[in-house]
């Protein structure tokens, strides 16, 4: 289900940036699209920090998402039909 909903965020227009919060207390913000990837596996995402530094993020550790209410952006896929 995190899979879907970070998919879904990530296809919004424009971009909003949001937060996982994670089972260890720590917060991660995804800032920009370009530094983030929901791996094939449906069960990690990888966000990147910089050029050659990234984390891979076991999406079952992901407790919560904060981010801007879906009704202001625009889903991608929505438009498409």
């Amino acid at each position: 289900m995190i899979y879907e909903q970070i998919d879904r965020l990530l296809r919004m227009r424009p971009f909003q940036s949001f937060e996982m919060s994670l089972a260890d207390q720590r917060t991660v913000r995804v800032t920009n699209l370009d530094f983030v990837s929901l791996l094939g596996d449906r069960r990690t995402v990888a966000i990147y920090a910089l050029p050659d530094e990234a984390e891979v993020i076991d999406l079952n550790l992901v407790v919560s998402l904060k981010f801007r209410e879906p009704d202001l952006m625009i889903d991608v896929d929505s438009t498409n039909a």
